[in-house]
This record gives C-alpha cells, sequence and structure tokens, in this order.
C-alpha cells in the first residue's frame, strides 16, 4: 500500500497462543511477546495526513568540535554534550561544549559510559549506559549539570520508569500501567532503538528496512513512517521529533538530510542543505529553536533554526 507517497507493508500471519506468552512467526526471528497487551497491527487508517511545509534555514551556524560523536543539545541551547568513544582500552568520554566555555572539555569518564544521553531540563541529564541501552535491564545515570563537572545523582533501572519502552528480539515493548505489549509489528520488519518522548506521548523507534515508527501511546498506534529516517530525538518539550534519511552506496551513507516532525500540526520540514553535506544524530533545543548535529567527517554544528 502507498500512503502519503510511502510504500507500507502491512502483513497478516497467525498469531498461536501460548500458556503465558504469544508466539509471534516472522522471517526473521522467533520472538516471545508477553500475552497483557497483545501486538499492535499497521494499519492504515492510523496514518496522519501530513502536511509538508519549506525547508528550514539554518543560521549563526557555529562550528563547536571535531572528531566527536552524538551531539545532544541542552534544552536552552547553552550546552552540547559530546561522545568520544574510547579506543585500545581507554574509557569512553563525555565531552562538553556550551556558550560560556567554547572549548570542548571533557567531564566524564568511564566503560559504561554511551552516546545516548538525554536532558531532563537545564539542570540535569541522563547517560544511559553502553552495554544495554534500550534493554529494560539496563541503567541510566543521572547527573547534575554544573558549572565545574557534572555531578553523579544516582542509577537508575530503565525498567523502573513509569512506562518503559525496550527492544527485545527485533520487537519493541512498552509496559504502561502493569501492561506489556509490543508496539511494532514484527511481521513487518526488524525493529530496534525505541526513545520515548519526554511527555510520553509518543514512542519513536526505527524498522531496520523500513525506517522511522512513531507510535501514538494514547492512541495505541504507529501513526507514522519515516522512511530511510534513523537516529531519532525528541525535542525537550515532546512537540517535536528529529531524525536522519540516510541514503548508502552499500559501504558508507553518501546523503543524510535532517528531518523535522511536528507532532502537534502533523507537519513535515527538512534542514536546508546547499551544499548536500551529510548530516547526522540532530537533536533539538526546547521549541526547536537550535539543532545540533554531526556530519560524516566529525565535525560537529550548532545553529538556529529559522521556521
Amino acid at each position: 500500500m502507498r500512503f502519503n507517497g510511502m510504500k507500507i507493508f502491512l502483513a497478516c500471519s497467525a498469531v498461536v497462543c501460548c500458556s503465558a506468552v504469544v508466539c509471534v512467526s516472522s522471517a526473521f526471528a522467533q520472538t516471545r511477546v508477553p500475552q497483557q497487551g497483545g501486538m499492535v497491527e499497521l494499519r492504515l487508517e492510523d496514518f496522519w495526513e501530513l502536511r509538508h511545509y519549506p525547508s528550514i534555514v539554518l543560521a549563526d551556524t557555529v562550528k563547536i568540535a571535531d572528531g566527536l560523536k552524538a551531539p545532544t543539545i541542552s534544552p536552552d541551547g547553552s550546552t552540547v554534550l559530546l561522545f568520544r568513544r574510547g579506543l585500545e582500552g581507554k574509557p569512553n568520554v563525555v565531552e562538553r561544549w556550551s556558550v560560556d566555555a567554547p572549548l570542548v572539555q571533557p567531564v566524564i569518564e568511564g566503560e559504561e559510559v554511551s552516546m545516548f544521553m538525554t536532558w531532563r531540563d537545564d539542570e540535569n541529564f541522563f547517560v544511559r549506559e553502553r552495554s544495554a541501552p534500550f534493554f529494560h535491564e539496563g541503567r541510566r545515570y543521572h547527573y547534575l549539570h554544573t558549572k565545574a563537572r557534572p555531578q553523579l545523582r544516582g542509577a537508575k533501572a530503565l525498567g523502573e520508569e513509569k512506562v518503559v519502552v525496550y527492544d527485545a528480539g527485533d520487537v519493541v515493548l512498552m509496559t504502561r500501567n502493569g501492561v506489556t505489549q509490543a508496539i511494532s509489528d514484527v511481521r513487518s520488519d526488524r525493529y530496534f532503538a525505541p526513545m520515548l518522548s519526554p511527555d510520553e506521548r509518543f514512542v519513536a523507534f526505527t524498522g531496520l528496512s523500513s525506517g522511522i515508527h512513531v507510535f501514538d501511546v494514547s492512541r495505541n498506534a504507529v501513526v507514522y513512517i519515516g522512511l530511510s529516517g534513523t537516529d531519532a530525538s525528541f525535542s525537550p518539550d515532546g512537540r517535536y521529533l528529529v531524525y536522519t534519511e540516510t541514503q548508502d552506496d552499500g559501504h558508507e551513507i553518501t546523503r543524510g538530510e535532517i528531518v523535522v516532525l511536528d507532532l502537534d500540526a502533523h507537519a513535515v520540514r527538512r534542514l536546508a542543505n546547499p551544499g548536500g553535506e551529510v548530516r547526522l544524530r540532530a537533536t533539538l533545543s526546547r521549541g526547536a529553536e537550535l539543532v545540533s548535529y554531526e556530519t560524516l567527517s566529525g565535525e560537529i554544528f550548532r545553529a538556529r533554526l529559522v521556521k
């Protein structure tokens, strides 16, 4: 089927009930999905009617770092956290750039430090542990953002949250109000990297061949698919989702365009990219006023969005 120019595969197969679980068979994997909430299927009638707006222009673009990864901008846009992978037995490192201290400095080191970072507000951020970034058994570390070095406030298991989203065996699962269900249709693709919006209204996850999916929690349905999409991230206020549309030649990425989805207006806009550089892993400040992103060559930029 095609919807808003997207080809959507809606597959059907039998669901066999076991005593404690539902066994879902796919061409990719045999996955045991908890029975309580069943499994969400892709349905054409659930998809948003999209609005397509002109490209967003970037202004005041500043290069803030080289050779780092995963820029994570703070809600007020004044600070960007960056990731450096430790090589040859060295620990991973979180580095920090800010308007007040533009010289990038290492602020956190550790074997379990990962590139999966999120801000709760302008003073608090979380780092998921490297070994299990999208599993409910994993932990996330809470840091207080200070003028000197971030202070560790504690660690919490991801499974202890009120709403938990995680992947297991190519399926994305959500536990909410004590009920666990699969929110990806495992019969259509393999899925991974679920992210819950700060306001808990949406879950974004990635299909290996089908791109970014947006799941509406209240409607209990997938409402948007962005083909070739990857690296999904919500704005701190939960209104916007940013991701990258990519293409590759079988060996390396040849195209990377940043897309902003307005989750309230159901509107899609791309960031103007007249130079055609390959852009990846964008994050947004509150209200989608500022963006930080990396390029394929390892440069990190911060810019203002002119909508």
